[in-house]
């Protein structure tokens, strides 16, 4: 890209010479350009943007570029956030509190956010009381799904790109990779302990709703990867930051596209949602035991 003003002009200049176009360089470049696009529409915001160093161009790269900072800044405090907590705060099983901290490495601050309104524990003793209600179970019950099915999609699409597949085989091998992961790893083991510890009995029951739930996932997030990667040039592979936000776009809109049917699966008893570990939430010391009334 060239950021020499006069090397720009020189150039329009000598189109304009061989082409016989007259009248000032906006003119110059609206005529080659149009002379450009009845041959080649692809072509002409790659030579403005390339030859001449389009300005609208670089602006909108320098605001992505700045959004994705923001963006990375505020997931990486998220995750720090989120892993403490559920380190020192967390009284549900790990395969949840696993699931709560990959839902929030890939969707960053709307996971933390979502965490605080459905997981956390505010107060000692207050866990199953704060999750009762039927939408924070169904929130905790999808990040089991949201973070299997999206592990297995963020793996495949970062191992995908190697073998330059046609799109059709890109989505097809990344439902899958992702199917497998959120059946076989979360759901399964988040329900094997309901199963007397049986693991293929945990698998067959919690089939249907994996399935459900990941076609919806799925419904969210391939549309917008798949756009996303066509128009954002240079964010097809794991290697350029733009990969990992477009990704982190998809997982957010497949998680709300995904929410209804968990919801709905939640309310019917048909999934389960949020499981306190067996007297893991205590009442403080301090509120367990009756203070004496200075009165008598």
């Amino acid at each position: 890209m060239l950021d020499n003003d006069q090397e720009c002009d020189r150039r329009w200049a000598a189109h304009s010479r061989s082409d016989n176009v007259t009248g000032d360089k906006h003119d110059l470049v609206q005529a080659w350009t149009d002379k450009i696009d009845a041959n080649d529409p692809l072509r002409t915001s790659t030579f403005r943007t390339e030859r001449c160093g389009d300005t609208d161009e670089r602006w909108r790269l320098a605001m992505l570029d700045g959004a994705m900072v923001v963006w990375f800044a505020l997931t990486a405090g998220s995750v720090v956030f989120v892993v403490w907590d559920s380190v020192f705060n967390g009284v549900t099983s790990w395969v949840q509190r696993i699931a709560w901290i990959l839902v929030t490495i890939y969707t960053g601050p709307v996971g933390a956010f979502f965490y605080l309104l459905a997981c956390r524990r505010p107060l000692p003793g207050t866990h199953d009381a704060f999750t009762a209600a039927t939408s924070k179970q169904a929130l905790n019950s999808e990040m089991h799904c949201l973070a299997g099915d999206a592990t297995g999609i963020f793996v495949a699409a970062s191992i995908l790109p190697v073998f330059s597949l046609t799109n059709g085989w890109d989505a097809t091998i990344e439902y899958l990779a992702g199917f497998v992961s959120g059946l076989f790893i979360f759901q399964a083991l988040m329900m094997i302990g309901m199963y007397e510890g049986h693991y293929w009995k945990a698998v067959r029951k919690t089939f249907f709703a994996e399935t459900v739930s990941m076609n919806m996932v799925m419904t969210g997030m391939i549309p917008v990867m798949l756009i996303l990667g066509a128009r954002w040039a240079g964010s097809e592979g794991p290697q350029a930051p733009s990969f990992w936000f477009h990704m982190s776009m998809a997982t957010i809109v497949g998680g709300l596209v995904a929410y209804p049917i968990s919801h709905w699966l939640v309310a019917n008893r048909l999934k389960h949602g949020c499981m306190t570990l067996p007297d893991a939430d205590k009442p403080a010391p301090d509120w367990a035991t009756p203070r004496p009334n200075p009165r008598r």
